[in-house]
C-alpha cells in the first residue's frame, strides 16, 4: 500500500502523521495541521501504544522487497490488447527475467515500465512511488534505466567518449557541449572506471563503429552504469551475440547486479537458467507462469507455449 496524499511533504518524500492517519482511516479535518490532540483519533497517536500502532502498520504496508511491481498493468492497441493485466513484482537485488514465445508481450512490457508507452489502465510502482504517469526521462533519474535490443551507442565516438557522455547527464553537464574540454576532464577518471569495471579498457580510445558486436553491448552496460541506475532494464542483452561474447556478457551481467536489481528480457535459455533468480512467462501478454527456472522449465503449459510441447 502506498500513501496517496499529494501535500508538499509527500511530494518530497517525507511522511506526516496526517498521511498515515488519512491512509488507514483515522484523519479528521480537524487533524489536518496534525497538532497533538486535533482529533480524537490523532490522540490515539501521542502515547506508547500509538508509537507501537504506527510502528506496526508502516512494517506491514510500507516497506516492502520488492523494488518494482505493476498491478493489473494492460495495453491496448486499436483494440489489440498487447499486454492484458501484468502483475509483476521484481525483487530487490534479484535477476529477474522476462520470457515467453515472440509476441508474447516481453517488450512492450519493457516499454510501459520505462514509460516509452503509457499503460491503458493498470499502475506501476517503483522505490514505493506510483510512475504510472512519469515519463521516460523522469524515471531515468530516479534510477530506472534500461538498455535496447540493439547496440544504442554513438557510433562515431571513442568509447570512452561514450562513457563520458552519458556521465554528463547525473553531474548537470549534459548540455556542455561548448564548454573547454577541460570542464568535461574531470569525468574521464569515472568514465575509466566504468570501462575497466566492463572489460573495456583497451578499447577507451577505439570509435565505437570499429568495435566488435559483443564490446559494443559492455559498452552500453557502461552507460547504462553511468546513470548510476538501481534497477537496469536488459532488452535481449544477447541478441545477435557468438558462444564467446554471450560468455563475457553474461559474466558482465552477473558482476554488475551485484549491487544492484536487473529485469531483463532474454531469449537465450542457457543464460536465462545461468543468471535468473526469478523468471516470469508469458505468453499472449498474460502472465503464464513464474518462479525458479526448475519450476517453469518443468511447468507443462510453459513447455507447450515456449518449447512447443507439454509432455516428455
Amino acid at each position: 500500500m502506498m500513501l496517496t496524499k499529494k501535500s508538499g511533504a509527500r511530494r518530497e518524500g517525507r511522511i506526516t502523521r496526517h498521511d498515515l492517519l488519512e491512509e488507514i482511516g483515522l484523519a479528521t479535518r480537524g487533524d489536518e495541521s496534525g497538532s497533538p490532540g486535533s482529533s480524537p483519533a490523532s490522540t490515539r497517536l501521542d502515547g506508547l501504544w500509538g508509537v507501537e500502532y504506527v510502528v506496526a502498520y508502516m512494517t506491514d504496508h510500507l516497506v516492502t522487497d520488492y523494488l518494482l511491481e505493476t498491478h493489473d498493468l494492460t495495453k491496448q492497441f486499436a483494440g489489440f490488447v498487447a499486454v492484458n493485466g501484468v502483475s509483476l513484482r521484481v525483487r530487490k537485488g534479484e535477476i529477474h527475467a522476462l520470457i515467453g514465445p515472440n509476441g508474447a508481450g516481453k517488450t512492450t512490457c519493457f516499454n510501459l515500465i520505462t514509460k516509452f508507452l503509457q499503460p491503458s489502465s493498470g499502475s506501476i510502482v517503483y522505490a514505493g512511488r506510483d510512475i504510472t504517469r512519469q515519463s521516460a526521462g523522469s524515471v531515468a533519474r530516479m534510477g530506472l534505466v534500461r538498455s535496447f535490443q540493439i547496440s544504442a551507442v554513438f557510433p562515431h565516438l571513442t568509447a570512452l567518449e561514450n562513457v563520458r557522455l552519458a556521465l554528463q547527464q547525473p553531474t548537470g553537464l549534459t548540455f556542455s557541449f561548448w564548454k573547454p574540454t577541460r570542464v568535461l576532464d574531470r569525468l574521464h577518471g569515472r568514465a575509466r572506471e566504468l570501462l575497466e569495471a566492463v572489460g573495456l579498457s583497451q578499447y577507451a580510445d577505439t570509435i565505437a563503429s570499429e568495435m566488435p558486436y559483443g564490446r559494443k553491448r559492455a559498452l552500453e552496460i557502461a552507460t547504462t552504469l553511468a546513470l548510476e541506475p538501481e534497477l537496469m532494464l536488459l532488452d535481449e542483452p544477447m541478441a545477435g551475440m557468438g558462444h564467446e561474447d554471450i560468455a563475457r556478457v553474461s559474466d558482465l551481467i552477473r558482476k554488475v547486479s551485484e549491487n544492484r536489481t536487473v529485469l531483463m528480457v532474454e531469449h537465450n535459455l542457457e543464460v536465462v537458467a545461468t543468471l535468473s533468480d526469478t523468471i516470469t512467462v508469458l505468453q499472449r501478454g498474460q502472465i503464464l507462469a513464474e518462479g525458479a527456472y526448475e519450476q517453469v522449465s518443468n511447468d507443462p503449459a510453459v513447455r507447450e507455449a515456449y518449447m512447443g510441447t507439454g509432455g516428455d
